[in-house]
């Protein structure tokens, strides 16, 4: 499959990537409280994945699914790795990111994200169509160690060719 693309500083490909668990807290939100809400949701959880996680030097997890395309709502949780046994907080929810193809998309930075959702959602994936569906799988974010000092982040979209 080769459904490459790009805008401005955004590039996209498509990638086989491995099944893997995250833990985190959700919440529900939508495009315009986003930032607010996501902000806030890092703020508190942040802590709590760092002092969780097995492993300091890995990357954060943003998980997005979509609730309704047309009042742009969706649910997100700031997650982390997790191994099969793991003992997780009350709060946290654990969820399985299936293996398959992605639409891995590198940004440059935060603040380029809600363009990337614009972007992918309502130009490149209704562009696609006839051979791509995204189905039911979640989205993520991974943010790297150095993300907070000037770090890049990639973002990965479930494809499903039809």
């Amino acid at each position: 499959m080769s459904l490459a693309a790009s805008t401005s500083d955004i590039s996209l490909r498509i990638v086989s990537r491995p099944a893997f668990r995250l833990a985190g807290i959700k919440i529900r939100t939508d495009m315009q409280a986003a930032a607010k809400d996501v902000k806030k949701l890092w703020r508190e959880v942040l802590p709590q994945i760092r002092e969780l996680s097995a492993d300091k030097n890995d990357a954060a997890y943003g998980i997005s699914w979509v609730v309704d395309p047309d009042t742009r709502s969706f649910d997100y949780c700031a997650a982390f790795k997790t191994g099969r046994n793991s003992v997780l907080p009350e709060q946290f929810e654990e969820t399985l990111i299936p293996a398959g193809l992605y639409a891995e998309c590198a940004l440059p930075s935060r603040e380029a994200l809600h363009r990337l959702y614009s972007y992918l959602y309502y130009e490149w994936l209704p562009s696609q169509k006839d051979q791509v569906d995204i189905g039911g799988t979640p989205c993520y974010e991974v943010y790297p160690q150095d993300y907070l000092q000037g770090g890049s982040l990639k973002m990965y979209i479930p494809v499903v060719a039809v």
